[in-house]
């Protein structure tokens, strides 16, 4: 399976903020868009960083007055582990796990063309089982067509 086959499933819809918004900001964009990671842009809407769930309670954790006026720049993490729609799946969730990370940006030619998770990537799998299961139900029952 390649990340492309997940893109096709899920789409290539990105959430991006600048990063002169606040922490703040991010929140807000975070919750009402049910994900959890935002992609950080600078003027020309270049990649620069990621902003995640997990980013913003370390700084809640350290100083949580500072969420309403930081600018995401100062928080978000800046390297970056990107895919591209030819890797395989299995790499992508190996580095995931390697790397503790759950959303990887996927770029085709040097632009960004979505983003994965490691939800999607279970979610994938699972429906890859469940199908593979059902064949398997059938071939011992002796539905299977043939």
């Amino acid at each position: 399976m390649k990340v492309l086959d997940i893109l096709k499933q899920k789409g290539n819809k990105v959430v991006t903020i600048h990063k002169g918004r606040t922490v703040y900001d991010a929140i807000c964009t975070l919750v009402e868009e049910k994900i959890g990671s935002v992609l950080v842009v600078n003027e020309q809407g270049e990649v620069e960083g990621i902003l995640t769930e997990r980013d913003i309670l370390r700084l809640a954790h350290s100083n949580l007055e500072e969420i309403r006026s930081l600018p995401i720049e100062r928080v978000m993490t800046r390297h970056l582990f990107v895919a591209s729609p030819a890797d395989n799946v299995e790499d992508i969730k190996r580095l995931m796990t390697e790397k503790r990370i759950r959303h990887v940006p996927v770029f085709e030619n040097g632009a960004l063309a979505g983003i994965i998770s490691i939800g999607d990537i279970v979610k994938h799998q699972l429906s890859d089982l469940s199908t593979e299961n059902e064949m398997l139900k059938n071939y011992i029952s002796d539905r299977y067509p043939a």
